[in-house]
Parts: C-alpha cells; sequence; structure tokens
C-alpha cells in the first residue's frame, strides 16, 4: 500500500488531515489494465501525534490525486482530481463537510473534464471562491508538458463566474503547486518545464 498527497489544517484545536491510500497499480497509464483503488481518508488530532480516523471522504478505482483542503468557517473543504488513467482528460471535484468530517456532500465539479487538469489551491477571497490549477486545454495530450496556469473563479454560493489563463512566464510546461490572492495580484508557486529541467519559480501575476 502507498499513501499520497497529505494536507492538514487546523480548526480551533483540533487538526484535519487527509491523506491518500493507494491498494494495487499507481498511476496507470493503460486504459486496458486495471487500475489501482484510491481511498481519500480523513483523521483528526489534538497533538499531532495521536491519530483518530474520522471517515473515507472519497474511493474509487480512479487516480484521486493533488488534494487540497480548507477551511470556510466551521465547513471543511476538500477539493481533489479524478482521472481515469495517468494522464488522462481528468475532473477537479470538491466535496464538503459541515459535522468536522463525519459525513461529506456529494462532489461538485469545479473543472470539467475537458482536459488534464492538476488542482493548486482553492482559496476564499473577498466573498468569492477561486480555484487555481495548471492544464494542458491548448495542448491536449500533452500534460505536464503542454499545461498552463488557470484559475476559476465562483461567486459565494459556489456558481461558477468566469475561468481564465493566467499569464505567466514561461507559459507552458507548468505545474501550479500554491497560490496567494495580493490584491488584485496573485503571487504563484510552480516547477517551469517540469519533465525537464523543473525550474521551482514564484512569480506575482494579474488576477484576472
Amino acid at each position: 500500500d502507498l499513501r499520497i498527497d497529505p494536507t492538514i489544517i487546523k480548526i480551533g484545536k483540533t487538526y484535519y488531515m487527509t491523506s491518500t491510500l493507494i491498494k494495487g497499480t499507481v498511476n496507470q497509464s493503460d486504459p486496458n489494465a486495471e487500475n489501482g483503488y484510491y481511498t481519500i481518508e480523513m483523521y483528526s488530532s489534538e497533538d499531532l501525534k495521536n491519530w483518530t480516523h474520522i471517515s473515507d471522504i472519497a474511493a474509487a478505482e480512479n487516480n484521486l490525486e493533488d488534494v487540497d483542503i480548507m477551511a470556510d468557517g466551521d465547513v471543511i473543504r476538500v477539493t481533489y482530481e479524478r482521472e481515469t488513467r495517468d494522464k488522462a482528460p481528468s475532473t477537479i471535484l470538491q466535496v464538503s463537510s459541515a459535522d468536522g468530517g463525519k459525513t461529506w456532500s456529494s462532489p461538485v465539479t469545479l473543472v470539467s473534464e475537458n482536459a488534464d487538469n492538476e488542482p493548486a489551491t482553492f482559496i476564499k477571497e473577498d466573498g468569492s471562491y477561486y480555484m487555481f490549477y495548471s492544464s494542458d486545454y491548448h495542448e491536449p495530450g500533452r500534460s505536464y508538458n503542454g499545461a498552463s496556469a488557470y484559475v476559476a473563479k465562483f461567486d459565494s454560493s459556489m456558481n461558477p463566474v468566469s475561468t481564465d489563463e493566467l499569464i505567466t512566464i514561461p507559459s507552458d510546461g507548468i505545474l501550479l503547486y500554491e497560490a496567494a490572492i495580493r490584491g488584485n495580484q496573485v503571487q504563484l508557486l510552480f516547477a517551469s518545464d517540469y519533465l525537464g529541467s523543473d525550474n521551482l519559480q514564484i512569480q506575482t501575476v494579474a488576477l484576472p
């Protein structure tokens, strides 16, 4: 078994952590072969030493990857990628919990299965929500090598407002890791030429 993509937040005095358990094949790229079974699990702790399993957030014989977790008041939001096989078109989904991770909503689609979409950060700012991610939308099938940075904006009720490409230098070969909004700009942490030189960059760009 393998565990990947851990996340952690603190709400009040409690820490909440997710990790993704994989049983079987990892990142299967052959559409005719059996994929591994992925389960996103949630745990809680008061001291970062002793952990209690709370629930399984999502499970599938698909790649469930690149998990992001955030506290939205008393609601915990967990965002993740679901793809049928490695580097195939994928969906960015989000589930939420209002009872400390015991039960979860049905998945909501933030970004549709129009390309290989890799979620980075989900942020709430000034009453709006922002999903930052990288995608090979303009160069289908090239995954990381052809990916650029994007942001999808949602209103306070999580209704979609807009989707825009972020103007970065370079413009492609990007795997986005993190984003932080600073007024009308956004600071990005990403790898450029991810499958080549794999340079780690911090860059500030305009927020559409």
